[in-house]
Formats: structure tokens, sequence, C-alpha cells
């Protein structure tokens, strides 16, 4: 059995292993699978009524100005990777899409198959 301290909305704060110096008198006994999901979803699992539950996820809608800081930031990141596509060789334009966020791989994989057909043409 393992140990967790368990706040009073039922949020794991802290994990224990068996015999651990630091391990709290306020911790709770846990089997070895409920103490495994707690550690591996932090932040979506609690422990009330001596189970893990999923814990509701609450998600805040954007602020319109959180929107337009978003879009703006997508711009700035789709004209920085095509500017630098052009002045780049293959080896370097793959790992720069590569590293780009999946939502804008589409966009740059046609960019980047129009250059590459281009400068094969050349």
């Amino acid at each position: 059995m393992k140990r967790a301290l368990i706040d009073k909305d039922g949020w794991p704060v802290a994990f224990f292993e068996p015999d651990s110096v630091h391990d709290s008198e306020a911790a709770i006994s846990l089997s070895d699978d409920d103490w495994v999901d707690l550690v591996n979803n932090q932040g979506t699992r609690k422990y009330i009524n001596d189970q893990v539950v999923i814990a509701p996820q609450k998600v805040e809608p954007l602020t319109a100005e959180q929107q337009a800081e978003l879009l703006s930031r997508d711009a700035v990141q789709k004209d920085t990777i095509l500017t630098g596509l052009k002045s780049s060789t293959p080896d370097q334009a793959y790992a720069m899409v590569m590293q780009a966020d999946p939502t804008e791989f589409k966009t740059i994989v046609a960019s980047l198959a129009k250059y590459i057909a281009w400068r094969h043409n050349d």
C-alpha cells in the first residue's frame, strides 16, 4: 500500500512511498492501482468516498482579447515559418516544419511543397 495526502476537496496534494521519512500522519493508504492512477493523472483525478473519480474539467471561454492575441500569434508564427522556408535548404525546411504548431501543419506543408517544386524547376 502506498499513501497520499488528500485535501478537503478530494485533490491529492502529496504522494508517499511506503515507509517514507516524509510521510504525513494525515495521509491515507491507497491501493497501488489507485496511487498510480492519481499520480499519472494529476489535475484530472480526485479521491472521493474511498475511490478515484474523474474530476469534471471546467473550461472557461476565451475573452475577445485572448482570441485576438492567439490569432495574432498564429499569423506571426506562420509568417516567420514561411519566411524561413524560403531561405533554407530542404533539410532545414523539414526541421522547421517538424517544430511547427500542428494546427499550422497543412498550410506549412503546402507552402513547402510549392517552394520545393519551384526550387526543383530552377
